[in-house]
């Protein structure tokens, strides 16, 4: 199930804590972002998989109902809550590391059109990850991740029946305005930063499958 209307509800507030708050004024710019609602929530249950651990979904970046560019404003952060322990091989999102460069410059490349966020799945999906980790942490943990980031549903080892189900939920984070990558007084956010650097590198590290 999915939440796009921000909630209002004390308990959701309870949940966005003011250290939260801080942490993503800190990452995407103080006051740059907007309020957000309880996005996607995913249940994730001990099955038959085998190991090792890996994906157990397709991989793609958030946002199949807008039109992505390098600098959307509608892709400003993408947060991961977790309501379960979640431990190795027990179905923590999987993350593509380094992954956001390849999409910044795909999107880049794109410009001044865009691309919809379904053809910017499918067209990383064309490309190998190279090292694959795997989101652990303790009920009430929050991963701050870069929007571009390539992540993907992971099968759940579990070994201890019911008590082996995982709950996650991961909103987008929208921004104010569009992102600058050209800023006069050069206060770019480290979301900005990373663009930027992905942008001025080769593209190295990646290889078609």
């Amino acid at each position: 199930p999915e939440l796009y209307t921000t909630e209002d509800d004390p308990v959701w507030g309870d949940v966005v804590t003011p250290r939260l708050k801080r942490a993503m004024d800190q990452i995407c710019g103080k006051s740059r972002w907007q309020d957000f609602g309880l996005g996607w929530w995913m249940v994730t249950f001990p099955d038959q998989a085998e190991p090792p651990w890996g994906e157990a979904g397709k991989w793609h970046v958030d946002g199949a109902s807008y039109q992505h560019h390098v600098d959307s404003k509608e892709s400003g952060l993408l947060l991961i809550f977790l309501f379960s322990d979640i431990g190795p091989g027990e179905g923590g999102t999987a993350l593509s590391v380094g992954s956001h460069k390849w999409i910044a410059r795909l999107l880049e490349k794109n410009e001044p059109r865009g691309m919809k966020g379904g053809a910017v799945s499918y067209q990383a999906r064309q490309f190998q990850r190279r090292q694959v980790v795997e989101v652990n942490g303790k009920a009430g943990d929050v991963m701050l991740v870069h929007p571009f980031l390539l992540h993907a549903r992971s099968k759940n080892l579990g070994q201890k029946g019911v008590e082996s189900v995982r709950i996650m939920c991961n909103p987008n984070v929208e921004l104010h305005h569009r992102m600058n990558l050209n800023r006069v007084d050069g206060d770019y956010s480290p979301v900005e930063k990373a663009i930027i650097d992905a942008l001025q590198e080769q593209m190295t590290g990646y290889e078609r499958e």
